[in-house]
């Protein structure tokens, strides 16, 4: 009987060709489950949100696609309500500690995946300190300014019931909170606070870009709440003329004059209106500084040691309302020198964001003060009087 063997060859070949055949439809099988496909490509922020007539834009809800930068790519998820992460219900667990933030790209973080967000870092070594279940809601949107931070408060934050609430501010806050329009990545029109004898009304809220389709989702907040919003600001009956000026300080304007002085005025009254918002919501309001990259690095990349007029003026905004204050600058600029030895960078390059190496710093001092206050916080009982 004649015996007939097989190539190796031949084996390989057949498994290869196999494979050829088999190949697109694991990829599709895994696609289908959400694996392996890091949905569509965004290389502009603004396709990351849609128009919204309240806050002038917000995250697209369930989105997912890819932040493509010249010296990154990020997976972009967003859960049901704009958010990276997990979807929280609104009403709390029992013996659950929650965090609320408020803040723009920075915290949004769409420079980095989201493992390595600085939010992820905090609640890990929260979690390690304290043994209990933590939750933290995501809400910051690219662009948003402390104006539309507060409306986001008070039309959909609170009803988180966050114990704890951390705003991080950065220095354009400051411009767009006297502006009707976000020029830069073409996010369009936003609301308009003003100042009438000390107090805000709104004056005006956005209209959609002409290549945008108005607001989609009229009920994604309760209008329940953007109405008792909108009742908090109108404007006073008595209110003369059109500009938004602020009351004048006895001795003269805390901030100085002209525009920088307005900013100014305009973002402590908002301030204001968030801290209040959130006592009144029993939220403890935490501020956190972001520094600007060009106060970390310099010319050819040293290290700055230059004062920087932002942080000092919110250090005395920070005291005027009584609102706790994190000036990471210091920090900031320490660990920027520590970790070029290891040729790394706390904010990317051209980009003016964060790092992985950013975010997670900001992560340790968010974590270090929260522990070091626990108290303070809630995050732990006080200790007991009298004990042995």
């Amino acid at each position: 009987m004649t015996m007939f063997t097989t190539r190796p060859d031949f084996i390989l070949w057949s498994h290869l060709f196999a494979l050829t055949i088999a190949l697109p439809v694991l990829v599709s099988a895994a696609d289908k489950e959400g694996k392996g496909n890091r949905g569509i490509r965004v290389e502009q922020t603004r396709n990351l949100t849609e128009f919204d007539s309240t806050l002038g834009w917000r995250r697209i809800p369930n989105f997912h696609g890819t932040h493509v930068q010249g010296e990154y790519q990020v997976e972009m998820r967003y859960n049901a309500r704009g958010f990276r992460g997990p979807l929280y219900p609104y009403e709390r667990t029992p013996q659950t500690y929650r965090i609320l933030i408020l803040g723009d790209s920075y915290a949004d973080g769409y420079s980095v995946e989201f493992d390595d967000l600085f939010t992820e870092t905090m609640q890990e070594r929260l979690k390690t300190k304290f043994k209990k279940p933590m939750e933290v809601v995501n809400s910051a949107v690219g662009g948003y300014g402390t104006d539309q931070q507060l409306l986001y408060f008070l039309i959909d934050g609170r009803r988180y019931k966050p114990d704890l609430t951390i705003l991080l501010f950065y220095a354009n806050d400051l411009p767009y909170n006297i502006k009707a329009h976000y020029a830069p990545l073409g996010r369009g029109e936003k609301p308009l606070f003003a100042l009438e004898d000390g107090k805000l009304y709104l004056k005006s809220l956005p209209k959609p870009p002409r290549d945008r389709t108005p607001d989609q989702r009229k009920d994604f907040y309760d209008p329940k709440l953007v109405r008792q919003t909108m009742e908090m600001f109108v404007r006073p009956k008595a209110a003369a003329g059109d500009s938004p000026g602020a009351s004048e300080e006895k001795g003269g304007p805390v901030y100085g004059s002209g525009t920088k002085g307005t900013q100014w005025e305009m973002t402590e009254a908002l301030m204001k209106k968030i801290k209040e918002s959130c006592e009144a919501n029993d939220s403890h309001l935490l501020l956190f500084f972001v520094p600007v990259k060009r106060d970390i690095y310099g010319r050819a990349d040293v290290i700055e040691n230059k004062p920087s007029v932002v942080s000092s003026n919110l250090r005395t905004l920070a005291s005027r309302l009584k609102i706790d204050l994190i000036d990471t600058l210091p920090v900031y600029r320490d660990r920027a020198a520590q970790i070029a030895r290891q040729k790394q960078r706390l904010y990317w390059i051209r980009d003016s964001h964060w790092t992985p190496q950013g975010h997670q710093l900001a992560g340790e001092i968010l974590a270090r003060h929260l522990r070091t206050h626990a108290v303070r916080y809630r995050l732990s009982e006080p200790p007991a009087a009298g004990g042995n």
